[in-house]
C-alpha cells in the first residue's frame, strides 16, 4: 500500500471530501473528511485523508484546494491541548 490515512490541520476554509491534497503541484493524496473542532481557545480546523507515505511526514506543508495544511499525527491529540 502506497497511501497513509492520516490527519491534517487545516488553514483556511475546509476542504471537501474528494478535494485533492498537493505537495510541490504534484497530487499525493485527497480528502475524506473535514471538520471545526470547538475548543476552549476558538475553532481549530482539521481533515482526514490519504497520503503518499514518502510525504507523509508529521509537520509536512500540503495545500488541499484553497487551504493550506499541516500532516498531524493522529488522533489529534494535541490539538484539544491548546
Amino acid at each position: 500500500m502506497h497511501r497513509k490515512f492520516t490527519g491534517f490541520e487545516i488553514d483556511g476554509p475546509l476542504p471537501a471530501p474528494g478535494t485533492k491534497i498537493q505537495v510541490d503541484g504534484k497530487d499525493v493524496g485527497e480528502i475524506t473528511s473535514a471538520a471545526s473542532l470547538p475548543i476552549a481557545s476558538g475553532e481549530r480546523r482539521v481533515a482526514l485523508g490519504y497520503i503518499r507515505r514518502e510525504v507523509a511526514t508529521p509537520g509536512k506543508q500540503v495545500a488541499a484546494g484553497g487551504a493550506k495544511g499541516t500532516v498531524a499525527n493522529l488522533p489529534f491529540a494535541h490539538v484539544f491541548e491548546q
